[in-house]
């Protein structure tokens, strides 16, 4: 539950930011989705898609540690999916 280590663990690129790929491989890895069931990795992929511009306060196209971090913000939401089941 440590969102910051998460943020930075998978900033895979260093660059600061989140991109929507870091994002859905960060979520398959750590739920073990990758062999499991491609319906339900293409469903995560399509809702973080959906939500990203939710969370993009300044339309760069990542999320940055402030967006990721913020109450509400992206590491809270992707929470909250992770307790209720995904």
């Amino acid at each position: 539950k440590n969102k910051e280590a998460f943020f930075v663990f998978w900033d895979e690129d260093g660059s600061g930011e989140l991109e929507k790929g870091e994002v859905v491989r960060a979520i398959i890895k750590t739920f073990n989705l990758e062999f499991v069931d491609f319906g339900r990795v293409a469903a995560i992929r399509s809702v973080i898609y959906a939500i990203w511009n939710v969370f993009d306060d300044d339309g760069s196209g990542g999320i940055s540690r402030e967006e990721f971090l913020r109450r509400d913000g992206l590491a809270d939401t992707l929470l909250a999916q992770v307790e209720s089941g995904l």
